[in-house]
């Protein structure tokens, strides 16, 4: 919507002054104008233009598509202008990148020279069904994109054209078509819920099944972490990943998976998720069941919290004497701490660490059992009779 101030010219007949300055005028040898000119402001005006836009609506865990075969999901046309979007065309398009109109486009079968009217203010739901991979398209990622109004027949002012062209954030996976006979490759986590240092290894338990009697051929999978129970959002993060040549039909393998947690990942609680085939190397006759995730709040990574207590007997000593004292140390978190020491000082100030601190005492903290770890999650460690 556009606003705008207007003004209209109209004549009047010369006012006394103006005739004098007009009288003025002719004597210097100007010309006399019998009429001035008077402007009046009017109302505020309204310009009236279409705004249409799109959305799409592409759920990931079913977004999958087979070369020759249909997506899943709808696109949502909208005209959020105050003048109605008449016979605008509206195309289809997967792209390998989020740049429009260069090679690698590939159009889906059935959009092209699709029309539709829509009135101010008004949408309409366009399933993704209707259109068709084309059977030569390469298996890989690709950007799902919507273009609008291509023989731009529609008015819709400078901001409404901006908005004309959208696409997925994720890429989704065309896969080569399934034959007859095909595999089908699934694959799932059993992970114990846990609570680690971001710089720990994790084990994944993960099992990978055919679960036709056709054998899978070299097949790529990828373990992630998820804030959410999708696997192949945004949000995932991808910790590990192998190429396996090939799994027979009919058969299951079995991994412990040791996985590393990447470098400044951040705190908080994860899901742990595997996908199977998740380049779409293998045609399988069921694309929907390659992706499982945990549990929520599986993985907690965090930092240990510790504490300490020390109590003493005896209100006094004498220099060079002994007084009897128990330290408790405490990790108030679930994350594993590593060793550690404590000093036990005489302070002025009961300022811990500045300059008028006497050290009596190092207590080194490492488990009995393993000389790697300090303090265990939610651990205590009581050391008495210190002197």
């Amino acid at each position: 919507m556009i606003r705008t101030l207007s003004t209209l010219a109209s004549l009047r007949p010369f006012s006394a002054a103006a005739r004098r300055a007009s009288s003025l005028l002719s004597r210097a040898g100007g010309a006399t104008p019998e009429f001035e000119p008077l402007f009046e402001k009017l109302e505020d005006r309204t310009l009236l233009a279409a705004d249409i836009t799109a959305t799409l609506n592409v759920p990931l865990q079913t977004g999958l598509a087979s070369a020759g075969g249909a997506l899943a999901g709808s696109i949502v046309l909208a005209n959020t202008g105050n003048a109605a979007a008449t016979g605008f065309t509206y195309r289809v398009i997967l792209s390998t990148d989020t740049i429009l109109g260069n090679e690698d486009d590939v159009e889906l079968t059935g959009t092209n020279g699709l029309q539709a009217t829509l009135a101010a203010g008004a949408s309409l739901s366009v399933n993704l069904n209707t259109f068709v991979v084309p059977t030569d398209v390469r298996p890989g990622a690709y950007f799902l994109f919507t273009t609008l109004d291509t023989a731009n027949v529609v008015e819709e002012g400078e901001a409404g054209e901006a908005n004309n062209i959208v696409h997925t954030v994720t890429p989704l996976i065309v896969r080569n078509a399934p034959a007859s006979g095909s595999a089908n490759l699934t694959g799932a986590v059993t992970f114990v819920a846990r609570t680690v240092n971001p710089d720990q290894t994790i084990t994944v338990p993960t099992t990978i099944r055919n679960l036709n009697s056709t054998a899978a051929g070299t097949f790529h999978v990828t373990w992630v972490l998820s804030l959410d129970a999708v696997i192949g959002n945004e949000d995932d993060i991808a910790i590990d990943e192998e190429v396996f040549t090939s799994l027979a039909g009919g058969a299951t393998m079995t991994i412990s998976r040791t996985i590393q947690l990447p470098v400044g990942i951040a705190l908080g609680s994860y899901r742990v998720g595997v996908w199977v085939d998740d380049r779409g190397d293998v045609a399988e006759s069921n694309e929907n069941d390659n992706r499982a995730v945990s549990a929520a709040n599986a993985l907690r990574v965090a930092l240990p919290d510790l504490s300490a207590t020390f109590t003493y007997s005896g209100a006094s000593v004498s220099p060079g004497g002994f007084f009897t004292g128990t330290l408790t140390v405490r990790n108030n978190t679930q994350a594993l701490a590593t060793p550690f020491n404590v000093y036990i000082c005489l302070s002025v100030d009961g300022v811990a660490g500045n300059g008028d601190d006497i050290l009596l005492v190092t207590v080194d903290v490492t488990d009995l059992l393993n000389d790697s770890v300090g303090l265990a999650g939610g651990g205590v460690r009581t050391f008495s009779n210190l002197r």
